[in-house]
């Protein structure tokens, strides 16, 4: 918990003059709830949404101009399979360093953990624009450029887990739903803008300015840690139970029926979905629809305002409840707009299959990561964490076996194959955890995780 619990609520405790409450302005006429609007009073809180929002405005950056750079200067012949080999780089990196990096973020302060990593990440982004202004296109370059792409990805499986751990400590459990969805709220706020600007600045200043930018926002993110007075006060691992690392957070995950359910079904839902999607997606858009850079920017924001959409929907009426339903029928979302996403070569499919996707991809890792606050204890909640985003690893190393099948047989022919196998995928293992996932209420406190259900 946070440092300041000993002396009542983390908001009370975390205030400051900046947001003091106006005499005459009632919070209730806020668009939010009160107590989501109060989670700004706490400075750690700002900062931490801050950086929320900046790594996630640098991470589509750092997802789509790698893939448009390769696109650039590779063989048409071999174009997809390099792509998939670039996301299959990012996976892993991802599984790599993301199987630790939940158990860092139990053993270490959690701050301390992301400055460290988050220096590291500036030094990549610098590196990464010195690498693309000077190198050209050639076999050399791309080879370094793939490096640097494993690093990056790497620090960002750190990041992720440990950052998202980091809310409860601040906010505490009981406002760590709205916590999540908040910051997620943001998020995908900047992710619509920086979608539609990454195309932009490839078009305008090149993919040596786009490079630039993304190191812009690093030392942004930097900042904000450097900002921040958050210390983790809660007793460190120190006995070797409590420091057996990743271990012990998937033993405690597979003895837990929810948890099990619920990172079973996120992983395997999006393990099959998004090497298409995110690995491939650009390449679907520029190449099958026919979009340029710019267009494509337009048509991926859509992703992120159905992400948005999510996380504001959550915000504002999330309960912890409700959260299994909201779960299954998110997950269920995310499977139906992928099959319409590569149903059809047109825009208008391009468009609603985004915006489904992103509404169902947000929706489950925002209920996913509140439950995994209420249930896990503070010891192990960073691994579990890491194993729920564990996902998007995955999804990235199975790209390039997906961009080798593509590549024979054409993504035209192997959208919609996946899209079905998602649907009835997810349909099955839904039904199958049904006991687990829509059972309610949700009473139990967090020291009570191993024998609490899901909303």
């Amino acid at each position: 918990m946070c440092a300041h619990d000993r002396c009542g609520s983390p908001l009370r405790a975390g205030a400051d003059p900046l947001f003091a409450p106006r005499a005459g302005v009632p919070g209730a006429r806020l668009p939010y709830t009160p107590r989501t609007l109060n989670l700004f009073h706490n400075r750690d809180y700002r900062l931490l949404f801050l950086g929320f929002i900046t790594i996630q405005g640098g991470l589509t950056f750092q997802l789509v101009t790698p893939i448009f750079w390769v696109q650039e200067h590779a063989d048409d012949d071999v174009q997809v399979l390099l792509v998939g080999v670039l996301s299959a780089v990012r996976g892993v990196a991802m599984v790599g360093f993301g199987l630790y990096g939940g158990s860092l973020a139990d053993r270490f302060d959690r701050r301390r953990l992301l400055l460290y990593s988050q220096l590291l990440a500036v030094l990549v982004g610098v590196g990464t624009v010195a690498l693309v202004a000077t190198a050209g296109g050639g076999a050399g370059a791309m080879a370094g450029l793939f490096v640097l792409v494993f690093f990056a990805a790497g620090l960002w499986a750190i990041d992720g887990p440990t950052r998202q751990s980091m809310v409860p400590d601040i906010v505490g459990a009981d406002d760590a739903p709205r916590g999540v969805a908040l910051a997620a709220s943001g998020t995908w706020i900047v992710t619509i803008v920086t979608i539609l600007a990454v195309g932009f600045v490839i078009d305008e200043l090149g993919f040596t300015g786009a490079f630039a930018f993304l190191a812009v926002l690093q030392i942004i993110a930097l900042a904000t840690l450097v900002s921040m007075r958050y210390r983790r006060s809660d007793s460190l691992p120190t006995n070797p139970t409590q420091r057996a690392g990743f271990r012990a957070g998937v033993r405690f995950t597979w003895r837990h029926p929810v948890l099990r359910s619920l990172i079973g079904i996120s992983v395997l839902m999006t393990a099959l979905a998004m090497p298409a999607i995110s690995g491939l997606g650009p390449t679907w858009v520029t190449t099958i629809v026919g979009a340029s850079f710019s267009e494509f920017g337009l048509i991926a924001s859509m992703w992120g305002l159905g992400a948005a959409v999510a996380s504001l929907v959550l915000t504002r009426y999330g309960r912890i409840q409700s959260m299994g339903v909201v779960f299954a029928g998110s997950a269920l979302l995310f499977a139906i707009g992928f099959l319409i996403f590569g149903l059809d070569d047109t825009v208008v499919f391009a468009v609603v299959g985004n915006a489904a996707v992103g509404f169902g991809l947000i929706a489950t890792q925002i209920t996913g990561v509140a439950l995994i606050a209420r249930i896990a204890p503070p010891e192990l909640r960073g691994r579990v964490t890491s194993l729920l985003l564990l996902d998007r690893a995955l999804a990235q190393l199975l790209a390039l076996p997906i961009a080798a099948i593509a590549q024979g047989v054409g993504l035209t022919t192997l959208f919609p194959i996946l899209g079905a196998i998602c649907i009835a995928t997810v349909v099955v293992l839904l039904l199958a955890a049904r006991p687990a996932v829509w059972r309610r209420p949700l009473a139990e406190r967090p020291n009570d995780g191993r024998r609490a259900g899901i909303g």
